[in-house]
């Protein structure tokens, strides 16, 4: 947010009438002014006005440059902070400057306002570019004071004349010399500069016609050139007579055995140090003239100081000496990895930090259960087999290739058989073990076996002395057993094949009559004829069947009157059975009875008069209806 411009008017006698007008460059600036003193912004400004006005806020309003400052003569105070400024112009005829605030700008030079004849100036330049700071122009007579916080000044080495008061706080690039000249320290009891820097320090310079204290604060890296009377006083690094500062460094408690390493870097001065060390009796360093020498610490029986002094030079003169003390306790047992048990007990020297051991200071991470040479926690197969050889995470370090195996099955041949066949072909020869249900078999390249009843198979194949397995599942189908159903009508045969390995042979009569493979055919037959079919698998067996064209028995007399009846059967002589049922099919009385020469009699004497069904039980049961009457 943009600040509203401070105007502070002070009248300095009564204004003409007729005033004259005043022209601005920045219409910014004359905006805000206007828009303070209310004045439109078609109407002009007069010069009397701006005569009076003695303080100036212009802060903040995004300004880059300015040139209508010598439209404000009187000016006591200006604010120009916060804005884009890169160089100031025309305030050499500002005479009443007392103090202007420049913060937080992109100057890079304020040479402009240090011509100002003026006799009491604080200038404000925080937070700026400045590279080069020049106060030649000034008159003894003059206070000038300088703030100059967290800027970038890169160069100071031009005479800083008749400087009160400079603070260049934070300036860490600021490392070149600033040059105070004579006129600096004349007609004054006193020099009286304030460089602010850091930690405050008084330095009496002696060898002067008179005394002269000097309040300054510390500036890393600066040299300050006075003189008092033509006699040039130098002060360099809170130092002067350029006599070097030792340093030691600090105090350490170590145990006994310990390598020790002193350190004495943080000595200073502009110039290049040696370094000379004095041990205490009992202590051998590795180099005294090193800047951080070593060396063991002594056995002691219990906590000893040993000081050791440092002196160093600059070429010129020694400085002061500097001491540092290191006690040396006695050495206790080591516990490196923090679990409890010292390295003297401790079977397992790096237990990852937290996890719990046991008395020989292991944790189970770092143990070997499954003995392959990998500890359990690299281990990413814990269960490996004993002797196996492992890769670096306690896997199986053997492989196959992919298409290693190759796996035949053949079915059973015939019903009953139990020849079902396995085949195992590999392409590396090695110790391999196939297991199939309870029975296991050794081969090094091919395996076969061929007795497997019909059934689903799992087995698996490993080889000795690795971890390696894989398994497989097959099927055994069982064989065929060759089954048909005939059916005879008139004298056609009709044959369906219900099981068995085609082609298939048809004799009649022992003769081949056809080579088919027709699951189902049909054959014309003779009463008597011998029907034999044979599959292509002889193992499947044969079909044999006798035609009987049961249509040619017959009964007489029929109907019969004295209940004696006749069958013509035209059979071979063999023995059948006989059922006499009544037309509902009740059974009346069954008998085994004699084929002789076609013929069987039946005595239906004792039979009442009525219609008898007659089944008779052949390769196929045949009935035939008798009447008695």
């Amino acid at each position: 947010m943009k600040k509203n411009i401070i105007l502070i008017l002070m009248l300095l006698g009564t204004i003409p009438i007729e005033a004259q007008e005043v022209y601005f460059d920045s219409k910014i600036i004359e905006h805000h002014i206007k828009s303070i003193l209310h004045i439109a912004d078609n109407e002009r400004l007069n010069k009397q006005v701006l005569d009076t006005i003695q303080i100036l806020d212009l802060s903040g309003i995004g300004i880059d440059t300015i040139t209508d400052i010598t439209k404000f003569p009187n000016l006591r105070r200006v604010n120009l902070s916060n804005n884009n400024l890169k160089e100031l112009k025309d305030f050499v005829a500002l005479s009443n400057l007392e103090y202007i605030d420049l913060s937080d700008n992109n100057l890079e030079s304020i040479d402009d306002i240090l011509e100002c004849n003026t006799d009491n100036l604080t200038i404000n330049i925080t937070h700026n570019y400045i590279k080069d700071f020049s106060f030649v122009k000034y008159s003894p007579t003059t206070f000038l004071k300088v703030i100059g916080e967290n800027m970038q000044i890169k160069r100071t080495d031009k005479p800083l004349v008749f400087l009160n008061y400079l603070n260049v706080y934070n300036n860490e690039t600021l490392q070149k010399t600033i040059i105070l000249c004579d006129a600096y320290i004349s007609n004054r009891d006193k020099a009286n500069l304030d460089i602010i820097g850091g930690d405050s320090y008084k330095i009496i310079a002696d060898g002067l016609t008179q005394k002269v204290e000097l309040p300054i604060r510390d500036l890393s890296n600066i040299e300050i050139h006075f003189w008092y009377d033509n006699k040039k006083i130098i002060f360099k690094n809170n130092k002067l007579n350029n006599m070097p500062i030792a340093n030691a460094g600090t105090p350490q408690t170590v145990q006994s055995g310990t390598l020790v390493t002193l350190d004495g870097s943080a000595s200073s001065d502009i110039n290049d140090l040696t370094y000379k060390w004095t041990a205490p009796n009992g202590v051998v360093l590795s180099d005294v003239t090193a800047v951080q020498p070593t060396f063991t610490a002594p056995k002691v029986d219990a906590a000893m100081d040993y000081t050791f002094t440092l002196i160093v030079n600059n070429g010129k003169i020694d400085s002061e000496s500097a001491k540092v003390v290191i006690t040396v306790e006695p050495s206790k047992p080591k516990d490196d990895d923090k679990d409890g048990i010292t390295n003297d007990k401790d079977e397992c020297l790096n237990t990852p930090e937290g996890e719990s051991v046991d008395e020989k200071g292991c944790g189970q991470s770092q143990y070997d259960d499954d003995e392959d040479g990998v500890i359990n926690g690299r281990d990413k197969c814990p269960d490996t087999p004993k002797g196996i050889e492992v890769n670096e995470y306690g896997c199986s370090a053997f492989k196959l290739p992919k298409d290693n195996f190759t796996i035949e099955v053949s079915d059973e041949t015939c019903y009953g058989q139990n020849n079902g066949v396995l085949s195992i072909t590999t392409k590396e020869e090695h110790p391999y073990k196939v297991i199939i249900g309870d029975e296991s078999y050794e081969f090094t390249k091919d395996f076969m076996l061929n007795t497997l009843s019909p059934n689903d198979y799992e087995f698996c194949i490993s080889v000795e002395n690795t971890d390696y397995k894989q398994c497989f599942e097959f099927i055994i189908k069982k064989g065929y057993q060759l089954r048909a159903e005939t059916q005879l009508r008139n004298r056609k045969m009709s044959v369906n094949i219900e099981e068995g390995t085609a082609p298939f042979e048809v004799y009649v009569n022992n003769r081949l009559e056809k080579t088919t493979d027709d699951m189902n055919f049909d054959l014309l037959v003779q009463h008597g004829d011998k029907i034999e079919i044979r599959s292509q698998k002889r193992c499947e067996g044969t079909l044999e069947e006798r035609v009987w064209l049961f249509t040619d028995i017959k009964a007489y007399p029929n109907p019969t009157p004295t209940g004696r009846v006749r069958l013509s059967i035209p059979v071979p002589d063999i023995n059948v059975r006989i059922d006499i049922c009544n037309a509902g099919g009740m059974v009346f009385g069954y008998n085994t009875y004699r084929i002789q020469n076609g013929i069987v009699e039946l005595d239906l004497q004792n039979y009442p008069s009525g219609v008898y069904i007659v089944k008779i039980y052949l390769e196929k049961m045949v009935s035939i209806k008798i009447v008695k009457q």
